[in-house]
């Protein structure tokens, strides 16, 4: 009776994996994000030949502008984007725990029945009726 070790294991593994995920999407969220911030806010582009110019593509400030508006928007998007996606591991983890919880407390019911009617028989966890 009750959820075997591998059953265990594997579920354990399951939530670090979700958890996993869901961190390197937020850690990828935020450098992406960062890019864009830096697209729009560190543009130089001197007259001189001999100060670096920073991302500037073309001769003209207002060409330039469009484009980092573009990229920092590019990256906004996929910054965002990757969030959601980080979000939603979360959310698979705490509904896969929520899940495992439910079973946990099916067996304890099951078992606790069992005890009343003197019947000391297991019912398998796959044959518990679905919430």
């Amino acid at each position: 009776m009750g959820a075997n070790n591998e059953e265990v294991i594997d579920n354990k593994y399951q939530s670090n994996t979700y958890i996993t995920m869901s961190t390197i999407s937020f850690i990828v969220a935020t450098i992406f994000i960062w890019i864009g911030f830096d697209k729009i806010n560190n543009y130089s582009n001197p007259d001189s030949a001999y100060l670096t110019s920073r991302n500037a593509y073309v001769g003209g400030d207002a060409y330039n502008y469009i484009i980092n508006g573009t990229y920092a928007t590019a990256y906004f998007v996929l910054g965002i984007g990757l969030l959601l996606i980080g979000c939603l591991f979360i959310l698979i983890h705490v509904h896969a725990k929520s899940q495992h919880t439910i079973i946990q407390q099916n067996e304890n019911v099951i078992k606790a029945l069992s005890a009343m009617n003197g019947n000391e028989q297991s019912i398998p966890s796959d044959e518990l009726p679905d919430l």
